[in-house]
């Protein structure tokens, strides 16, 4: 597989294009990965994660999710603490075939075949039954955050997943 073209011939972005970092430059940030979904949801995943004092990388796809990952592997300067999967489904869908469920699997797969330690996968939905979150964690979701995602359910779910966040610590930049 060529990780550097998708299959549509897209580029992933570039790291250029992905620096959205709020941490310090001396720190060793807190890195979110927020993966597919439309821009809209992007936008305001990565609006609410930039209140926190992290380092956000966008991937709009499997392709680019697993050649990010390999570059932060490759360079071992971050890890990707936490990553955020929009799962999206039609009316008539089966959540089995749902592409964050896919991307899922083949992050864990590659963090076992590097032996990397594992990131929380977190499911951005809507509203699902107790059998589809049984779904998720096969996939290898450790959670799920419910759309429309606010502040408060967002704190609620960083709370559990990233305990070290520093929350008293707001990013001043990101509000003015």
């Amino acid at each position: 597989m060529d990780l550097e073209r998708t299959p549509d011939g897209r580029k992933p972005m570039s790291e250029e294009q992905n620096q959205n970092s709020a941490a310090p430059a001396d720190a060793a940030p807190f890195t979110v990965l927020i993966v597919g979904g439309s821009p809209e949801n992007v936008r305001t995943l990565k609006s609410l994660m930039m209140t926190y004092v992290v380092q956000v990388l966008i991937a709009r796809d499997s392709y680019e999710t697993l050649a990010m990952l390999k570059r932060v592997r490759k360079k071992d300067v971050m890890r990707i603490d936490l990553v955020l999967i929009d799962v999206t489904l039609t009316p008539s869908q089966d959540l089995r075939t749902a592409q964050g469920l896919q991307i899922a699997k083949e992050i864990r797969a590659n963090e076992r075949a590097a032996g990397a330690s594992p990131a929380s996968i977190i499911a951005v939905t809507s509203p699902i039954q107790p059998v589809d979150q049984h779904i998720c964690m096969a996939a290898g979701m450790n959670d799920y955050l419910y759309k429309p995602v606010n502040d408060e359910s967002l704190r609620r779910l960083l709370k559990i997943w990233a305990p070290g966040l520093p929350f008293a610590r707001p990013n001043r930049s990101a509000s003015g």
